[in-house]
């Protein structure tokens, strides 16, 4: 079965493992959502302002976001991008990998609705019974 901690870290390969605070142009960057709205704090491993904010409960700041962890960022991601879409069910690392990136880059409804597209199934936005089977050629 896929590894969650085998795609996070290959994402975290694509995406950078440093606190990035120089893309003011990045919503994701602002603890609003949006360019100029709240405070630049930047992201890191991915991981947005607003998404820092939610697991901690209050709004995050620039010294919480550079001081993100490794462990921090998969436990706000593992339940978000992977638990979705079923990740620990898929047999194949390589196909959970590139559904992890599509569901983190597009959002979980889209990557599971380009997934049943691709298999030539109807699209639900869900990771059924029916759409896990095919992914495994069961």
């Amino acid at each position: 079965m896929a590894d969650f901690l085998i795609a996070f870290n290959r994402r975290l390969d694509i995406e950078g493992r440093e606190w990035d605070g120089v893309s003011i142009t990045d919503d994701g960057c602002y603890t609003g959502g949006k360019q100029g709205v709240g405070e630049f704090i930047g992201c890191k491993f991915g991981i947005e302002a607003t998404e820092l904010s939610k697991y901690l409960g209050r709004t995050a700041t620039k010294e919480d976001m550079k001081n993100l962890t490794v462990d921090v960022a998969a436990a706000i991601e593992k339940p978000k991008y992977w638990d979705g879409f079923r990740g620990d069910e898929i047999v194949e690392q390589g196909i959970a990998n590139d559904l992890y990136d599509t569901c983190f880059n597009q959002g979980e409804t889209t990557g599971i609705d380009l997934t049943e597209q691709a298999a030539g199934l109807p699209i639900t936005g869900k990771m059924d019974d029916n759409t896990l089977a095919q992914l495994n050629n069961e």
